[in-house]
């Protein structure tokens, strides 16, 4: 890589009130690895998104239903029971720990 690009990508850059590592950014995947379909981040999801948070400016998550209605396919995470959202703290704890600021990605597909 152009050590001038190398330089612009990795130097730290502050965007609005947050201060990035860097400007690599990890794109949401879908994982589909919530448990009996209840929609539920676990401990395979607080792994996935520390591991990650180490190197990047900032992660966005894999899509998450607001409402049980809203929720498309098995596996799927969601935010609308408390048992969720106590997941999602958890993930969030761990990439708060690497130093590093997730972005939940929101979605509600029609039925």
């Amino acid at each position: 890589m152009d050590k001038e690009v190398n330089k612009i990508l990795l130097n730290p850059i502050k965007l609005g009130d947050l201060n990035l590592r860097n400007r690599f950014v990890m794109a949401p995947l879908t994982r589909m690895r919530a448990a009996n379909n209840l929609g539920i981040p676990n401990e395979m999801h607080v792994k996935y998104y520390s591991e990650r948070a180490k190197e990047t400016g900032f992660v966005i998550t894999e899509c998450a239903a607001p409402t049980q209605n809203g929720n498309s396919f098995p596996g799927a995470c969601g935010i609308w029971s408390k048992e969720q959202v106590e997941g999602w703290k958890k993930v969030c704890k761990a990439v708060h720990d690497e130093g590093g600021i997730i972005f939940l990605q929101m979605f509600h597909p029609l039925w």
